[in-house]
């Protein structure tokens, strides 16, 4: 099932029912409603993570550890925040590993 859009000059918006079919049927495991799922938000994770790191190919690294972390804890998903927000969660954790990994590289080369 493709989620219905609607739009406005800020760009297109995803109504919430079909998105909301999209989370049931990926947590059964269903990978094509995971997709499209992700394809509804995978531009602005993209773009969060890209203004925050400097390297393309570790934003490209982080994005794909971001998906599979989705997807190993979408059953855990518990609608108690926008499914926006909770990818927003594990981005925002994926971006905090790969700092702290950079950090500790970084302050072993002095040692």
């Amino acid at each position: 099932m493709k989620a219905e859009k609607w739009g406005d000059a800020n760009g297109f918006y995803y109504d919430s029912c079909a998105e909301n079919t999209l989370i049931d049927k990926a947590k059964k495991g269903n990978t094509s409603a995971f997709e499209e799922l992700m394809s509804i938000h995978l531009k602005v994770i993209y773009n969060y993570i890209n203004s925050r790191i400097a390297e393309k190919e570790d934003v490209k690294d982080i994005l794909q550890e971001t998906m599979l972390a989705v997807w190993k804890g979408i059953k855990g998903f518990d609608n108690n925040s926008s499914f926006k927000t909770w990818c927003f969660g594990i981005t925002k954790r994926k971006i905090a590993d790969y700092y702290r990994e950079v950090c500790l590289s970084f302050s072993f080369h002095f040692f």
